[in-house]
């Protein structure tokens, strides 16, 4: 419902004036809003595209990368946006004098856009299925090409009182990246998944060899040598000077492009 509002005019002496508008006035602005809510509700566009994608690391022998100081002992690319990110895992980062995991996110496509605006959010996952996931770190930033970014994930004491940490002494990380797309790179993506579909062969001579066979919908008949042979069109058809076995063959190629199965009297009757 439109609450009507007083209107404040400005005297010629600076004088202001409170004033309420006709009841009239306010059943139209009324009607009015009521149209542009409905309009809200079932319009929608898309002002911005955006390729989202999940990627899970699994880490063996947590307890032993401990003892790997500042570096990251595994790297991996993945295409994300028509882009290629590489990620660092560093085990053991000092960090305010506590060792901590650390991931560290490039861009590493060649000829990269100078801008590319990522978002990358992290959190241990229970592999057992019992706990929930833990709370995300979120790193978002605009990349140019060899630019890497740290998200300092967590610290090894708390991951190792998580309850996150299996009996084979493994962790699941799981990785949520988002890459805001520019025009071209939209256009990139679609075209990408559209060329990752698997279109299965066809098998339309089949079809047509099984419609054949069983004659299902037929709606011509080919007299040959005194014999019916179905087939789809609409009306009857005599064949002279040609043996039924022939004919048959005949239309078995038409229809699937290969040739029936024959044995040495059918061989014969071709000949």
């Amino acid at each position: 419902m439109y609450m009507p509002c007083p209107i404040y005019i400005v005297g010629a002496r600076g004088k202001q004036y409170a004033t309420m508008p006709p009841a009239g006035r306010v059943e139209a602005l009324d009607a009015r809003a009521g149209q542009a809510a409905m309009a809200m509700q079932t319009s929608c566009i898309n002002l911005t595209q955006a390729a989202p994608h999940v990627q899970l690391f699994r880490i063996d022998g947590h307890s032993a990368t401990q003892e790997k100081m500042a570096v990251p002992i595994a790297s991996c690319r993945v295409s994300v946006g028509g882009y290629d990110w590489q990620i660092d895992y560093y085990p053991n980062y000092q960090y305010w004098g506590e060792s901590w995991i650390r991931l560290g996110f490039t861009l590493a496509s060649d000829g990269a856009a100078p801008c590319v605006q990522a978002t990358f959010r992290c959190r241990l996952v229970d592999q057992s299925g019992v706990l929930k996931p833990s709370t995300e770190k979120t790193l978002s930033w605009t990349f140019g090409n060899g630019l890497t970014k740290y998200v300092d994930f967590m610290a090894r004491r708390d991951v190792d009182a998580s309850g996150y940490v299996q009996q084979d002494d493994s962790i699941l990380l799981e990785c949520a990246i988002t890459v805001l797309l520019d025009a071209a790179a939209a256009a990139a993506a679609a075209a990408a998944s559209i060329s990752a579909i698997a279109v299965p062969p066809s098998d339309l001579q089949r079809h047509l060899g099984e419609m054949l066979r069983s004659q299902k919908g037929a709606d011509v008949t080919f007299l040959v040598s005194g014999e019916s042979v179905a087939a789809q069109d609409s009306e009857r058809i005599e064949i002279k000077d040609m043996e039924a076995e022939v004919f048959k063959t005949l239309l078995h190629f038409i229809y699937t492009d290969t040739l029936p199965e024959q044995d040495e009297e059918d061989a014969r009757t071709m000949a």
